[in-house]
Parts: structure tokens; sequence; C-alpha cells
């Protein structure tokens, strides 16, 4: 049980030092911040959460750890999202996310697209989460 929840260490870790600075921690960041004792039991447990789809690691790339955000959208429902961007600004979409005949989900932007709270054209996404009514 001490293993996971020193990977949910790890992983908050990360993502919210990586939120704060708009880059990954170094694998001593981490060990320092979670109390781990060697830079390879990071290592292990970095590769672990890889393995499981939670982070992604960039081969011979300094910090190159990036996070796999996902939103569990209900089947055969409507949504809206808000979507932060790295400069500050948010885009706000409405997507109906239903299932068809295959069993397979069907995702369709539809509704209201706000993008009036944007700072500029290009900016990489940060965040994303399920706007609450």
């Amino acid at each position: 049980m001490a293993n996971e929840e020193l990977k949910s260490r790890i992983l908050a870790y990360v993502c919210a030092y990586a939120d704060q600075n708009g880059f990954a921690p170094s694998y001593r960041d981490i060990q320092q911040a979670t109390g781990v004792r060697s830079v390879s039991t990071v290592h292990d447990y970095v590769k672990r959460l890889e393995a499981e789809g939670r982070l992604d690691m960039k081969a011979k790339h300094p910090r190159a750890l990036s996070t796999n955000r996902h939103i569990v959208l209900p089947c055969n429902s409507t949504q809206r999202l808000r979507v932060e961007i790295a400069d500050g600004g948010v885009l706000f979409l409405d997507c109906a996310v239903e299932s068809n005949r295959t069993g397979n989900m069907d995702f369709q932007l539809c509704g209201v697209l706000d993008a009036s709270q944007l700072k500029g054209s290009i900016g990489s996404v940060v965040g994303c989460s399920i706007e609450s009514e």
C-alpha cells in the first residue's frame, strides 16, 4: 500500500511543480520533496507511472516529464469544458459524449465556444476541467 501512496505523492508533486514552474522537476527535486531516500527509487517510480500512462518521458531530454491529464466525461451527456492556457487565458467549449453502435465513444463539439478570455492566438494547455454549473 505504501507503494501506491508514494506513487500518488510523486505524481501530485510533478503536477504541482510543472503547473507552478512551466517545466518538470528533476529527479533530485522529486526525491527531496517526497522524502524518498535515493534518486534511483524516484526513477523506478517514474517508470511505473510512465508504464501506467500517467506520466510521459522524452528520452535523453532533461526535465522531460509531462503529465497525462485526463477528464472523465459521462456518456450520453453534454458538458462545458474549461481549458486553461499557459498565458492565463481560458477557453470554454461545450461537448457531447455519446456511445455509438460499435460500443465506442463519439465526441462532438456543440453549442458554445467561448474564446473571449483567451489572451493570445497561440498557447499551451495547462489544465482542463468540467465547468460546474
